[in-house]
């Protein structure tokens, strides 16, 4: 309740978004992996939870890597797995947003702001290997492929130029639902760059990384 009144103290539509990021935050899975870290050792002390904290986030990172590797890998694709692939990418999104701009923890040792630093280029770069992804396999039939080179570099290369707003004149959407996801991943890396890296960088506040 008093997390409610204070967000109404600031207007109803703050208190909307507010109700909003707080709802989206508990659909956030590795949320649950920092929770079972902290339920496994509840006797470590502080220096040992954090520890653990972080390897739980690690531990997430790399299984969301290797979900999208080994789909990609093995050429499975379905609605199913898009559906999950698109969540990944928007939770990826999200965590920096909430960590980084939304509440941000402000805590400025250099090796925390070091691993910021690094954990943001990696989300940077899973979210384009995804859209990589579902270019390739899922969405394939929806973009034209006019090289004659490997689909899958095809795919990767039009991802990283989609995502800095660059052409990649090989690749092409047909039609309007490829191009709503094309301006999705533009609308992701703009928000990437613009407000949750000029958080991130050193010397500034920073947040969680995962």
């Amino acid at each position: 309740m008093s997390r409610l009144k204070k967000a109404l103290n600031n207007g109803t539509t703050f208190a909307f978004v507010s109700g909003l990021v707080f709802f989206l935050k508990s659909l956030n899975i590795v949320e649950y992996f920092k929770k079972v870290s902290v339920c496994w050792f509840k006797k470590s002390d502080k220096r040992g939870r954090i520890l653990r904290y972080r390897r739980a986030i690690d531990v997430f990172i790399f299984l969301k890597w290797s979900f999208v590797f080994l789909l990609w890998l093995f050429g499975l694709s379905s609605m199913v797995l898009s559906i999950i692939v698109a969540y990944f990418i928007f939770m990826n999104l999200f965590t920096y947003f909430y960590y980084h701009v939304w509440q941000p923890p402000f805590n400025n040792a250099r090796e925390d702001v070091k691993r910021r630093f690094v954990s943001l280029f990696q989300a940077i770069a899973y979210s384009i290997f995804s859209y990589a992804y579902l270019y390739a396999l899922p969405l394939k039939e929806r973009f034209s492929w006019t090289s004659k080179g490997d689909l899958n570099i095809d795919a990767i290369l039009y991802s990283v130029n989609n995502s800095f707003i660059a052409d990649y004149s090989f690749v092409a959407p047909k039609d309007s639902f490829a191009s709503l996801i094309s301006s999705s991943q533009i609308v992701a890396m703009f928000i990437f760059l613009t407000i949750i890296l000029s958080n991130s960088l050193p010397g500034d506040g920073g947040g969680e990384d995962s």
